[in-house]
């Protein structure tokens, strides 16, 4: 009986302490840190303030393909060899131009990647799209990679597409259309004819607003030039090889 009544005043006791613990008033810098964290549109919004111009409701996207293709009419100089280069130079001939560099990181940082693509005879051969990255290579099955879209006027590479009859023919449609805050918007569709060491501009996509976010390339594998791509305003279809397109849905 004494037992009982010990371990019942004990119980009691210790009910006490738990109810009777204060609360820990809360920082209010703290509470603002974790409104902040459940809004995620803030660091989109704070992205758009920093970079629009005054009175500005969306970041003039062309403006910024503008000014490559004028940087690439400005005169060179290469790191390498510390002459002027030619400013015709291809990708490839620029790239070189620019010296050897070795990446330092961080290696910890994680992305989106939206498309993957294998050669149809060479399956170790694979071609991924990263949402802000660009396209990347490997020919051994994953074990390293290469970047092959590093001077693309847009990185948002969301849709890849290869070529099933020539497979050094692929197709990159930008912009990433599914609905997520931080989507990247895109500014049409590349091309490469030669696996991807350089790229051209399809002009009919390039400053089109319905292809800022493609989602999806296909090639027809019995016409190679009748290609198919799903953006946000619909499908449209190509019978030259990306040249022209047409709206078929």
């Amino acid at each position: 009986m004494k037992l009982w009544l010990g371990l019942l005043l004990v119980g009691a006791c210790s009910a006490q302490v738990i109810l009777e613990v204060p609360e820990v008033p809360v920082d209010p810098r703290a509470r603002g840190l974790k409104k902040k964290a459940e809004e995620p549109g803030a660091a989109a919004e704070y992205y758009l303030q920093r970079r629009a111009m005054d009175g500005k409701l969306e970041l003039p996207a062309n403006r910024y393909i503008e000014a490559r293709e004028q940087v690439k009419r400005m005169r060179h100089v290469s790191l390498a060899t510390g002459r002027a280069t030619n400013s015709k130079a291809t990708q490839a001939e620029r790239q070189i131009s620019l010296g050897a560099w070795r990446e330092l990181g961080p290696a910890n940082i994680a992305g989106r990647a939206r498309a993957l693509v294998f050669h149809p005879t060479t399956p170790a051969t694979m071609f991924v799209g990263a949402a802000a990255g660009g396209v990347y290579k490997t020919t051994d099955a994953g074990l390293s990679w290469i970047p092959v879209g590093d001077m693309l006027p847009n990185m948002a590479v969301n849709a890849l597409a290869i070529d099933p009859t020539s497979p050094d023919i692929l197709y990159a449609g930008t912009g990433e259309g599914f609905g997520n805050i931080d989507a990247v918007r895109g500014a049409g569709i590349f091309k490469t004819t030669d696996g991807g060491l350089t790229w051209k501009w399809l002009e009919a996509t390039r400053n089109n607003s319905g292809f800022w976010f493609v989602n999806k390339i296909i090639v027809s594998p019995v016409s190679p030039n009748r290609v198919y791509a799903a953006t946000n305003v619909g499908i449209f279809r190509s019978n030259d090889g990306g040249e022209s397109w047409q709206l078929a849905l």
